[in-house]
């Protein structure tokens, strides 16, 4: 179990409590009005919780990739071209999330 301490005790003893999180692995959780707010942790933690977090997101990027490979793939200019054509078919009354509002030409038309 972590040690807690305030935050004012943590400003106070920082050097100590950096110390005894280094050399002696120990974690220390900072309170401030009685509530959790952040830990203070060894290295070792840090490079282990950061490891298995890129293990997870290898197993998410392979799963994604499995499914792609029974997926009907799209050329690139065909996809180009298609969404070119939604671009000049959407509704002109509608603004351009893509364009600053002083750009697009449909927000001065309703101003007017």
């Amino acid at each position: 179990m972590a040690n807690s301490i305030s935050v004012s005790e943590a400003r106070q003893d920082f050097a100590e409590v950096v110390n005894r999180v280094a050399y002696d692995n120990e974690r220390v959780t900072v309170m401030r009005r009685g509530r959790n707010l952040v830990a203070i942790v060894p290295m070792s933690d840090v490079l282990l919780l950061e490891a298995i977090e890129d293990e997870l997101d290898l197993t998410a990027v392979r799963a994604a990739l499995g499914d792609a490979d029974g997926a009907v793939r799209i050329p690139w200019t065909k996809l180009r071209a298609k969404l070119a054509r939604k671009m000049t078919e959407r509704d002109d009354s509608a603004p351009a999330p893509w364009r600053p509002a002083e750009l697009d030409r449909s927000a001065a038309r309703r101003e007017a």
